[in-house]
């Protein structure tokens, strides 16, 4: 059986969950306790030296970065299919993948990792968390985290993060103004790719991020309709958790969005 190493609140294991419940296949979860730093213990490092989540072994076959365990599954289990069958809407499914890599996964750091962690870690000594914070091997996020915890959401990072995830829903919103979903007729990796942030938005306290995006809105309506978000995300995030998660966002938000001038 497949073993996914498994943050449950990480948006890249939930992008991971919601391509297995699509496929229908089983996996043994292996918990990885990011609050208390597993992912940075030797065993574990072993496994992903990035010290990151998910990781996907598969009959001794390592895979890590969520994109491409996605992209393995969908090969290894090829129905139904979440590739569009065409080479121009597979480019085009590609497209969002690479955007979510490469410009909004490095955002959500400094949007949602305050939401999900601040609050904590302010109750803890400062010092302890500045070294365990300095452990993770990537410098950036090292000092990205160091700025959010010294300056709170007031920090810079904060706003440049949430200047993306503003960038993002407008992307969203013209995308989907002659379609139902980003890549073809039915979900494909894209939407899987892109549902995780879309559910933060909604769901984090920042939905005021979709207010006058009814293309978004509508498209999300539909993806969470979907059982394979009842598996990857309601039946592992129980509902105080998310209603926590989205108080402290509600709570955060008026600070958050003097990042943005409104």
């Amino acid at each position: 059986m497949l073993q996914l190493y498994d943050a449950t609140v990480s948006p890249c294991c939930m992008k991971v969950r919601l391509c297995l419940a699509e496929k229908g296949v089983p996996a043994e979860t292996v918990p990885v306790s990011l609050g208390a730093k597993a992912n940075l213990e030797p065993d574990y490092l072993a496994l992903n030296p990035k010290g990151v989540v998910p990781t996907l072994v598969d009959d001794g076959t390592v895979i890590v970065e969520s994109t491409l365990i996605n992209e393995y599954l969908d090969d290894k289990f090829p129905s139904p299919p979440l590739k569009p069958e065409t080479p121009a809407a597979r480019v085009e499914m590609r497209k969002w993948t690479k955007y979510i890599d490469e410009e909004l996964h490095p955002a959500n750091g400094a949007v949602v990792w305050p939401i999900l962690s601040l609050e904590r870690l302010r109750q803890q000594d400062p010092d302890q968390v500045r070294s365990t914070l300095a452990r993770h091997p990537d410098p950036k996020r090292v000092a990205r985290q160091l700025q959010i915890f010294e300056q709170g959401y007031a920090a810079p990072e904060v706003g440049a993060g949430l200047k993306v995830f503003v960038s993002a829903t407008e992307k969203w919103e013209a995308a989907l103004a002659d379609r139902d979903y980003f890549a073809g007729d039915a979900p494909s990796l894209a939407d899987l790719a892109i549902l995780p942030y879309a559910n933060e938005v909604m769901n984090f306290g920042l939905d005021a991020l979709a207010d006058g995006k009814p293309n978004v809105r509508a498209w999300f309506e539909r993806m969470i309709a979907r059982d394979s978000y009842r598996q990857a995300v309601l039946d592992v995030l129980p509902e105080p958790q998310r209603e926590a998660i989205r108080g402290r966002g509600a709570a955060a938000w008026p600070e958050m969005r003097e990042h943005l001038g409104a």
